[in-house]
């Protein structure tokens, strides 16, 4: 992904912190905007919800998110959220397999 790309998804989406990086083909770009909106819309609802994705990375054949977190009394909201990340997780696993 292009330096470019990086910072327009970044300033779309402030929980994309990404201090550790972003290490996957432009080929999961519609996949991780899609996982980011459905993300954003949960964090919508729960504005004083401190929530980063730290770094997204190519490993085994598909994504994986890394995030961090500060608050334990919104843990129903974190676990919506790992759900949401876990899920997105799995489906990556068999998204390019016919490539």
């Amino acid at each position: 992904m292009t330096e470019d790309k990086k910072a327009e998804l970044k300033e779309k989406y402030r929980f994309l912190l990404l201090p550790f990086g972003y290490d996957c083909d432009n080929k999961w770009l519609e996949a991780i905007e899609k996982l980011c909106q459905q993300i954003q819309e949960i964090l919508n609802k729960n504005m004083d919800l401190k929530f980063n994705v730290v770094q997204i990375v190519n490993k085994f054949g598909g994504l994986r998110i890394y995030t961090s977190h500060s608050q334990i009394e919104n843990m129903e909201v974190i676990k919506q959220l790992h759900e949401l990340i876990n899920n997105f997780e799995n489906d990556s696993l068999s998204a390019f397999d016919e490539e």
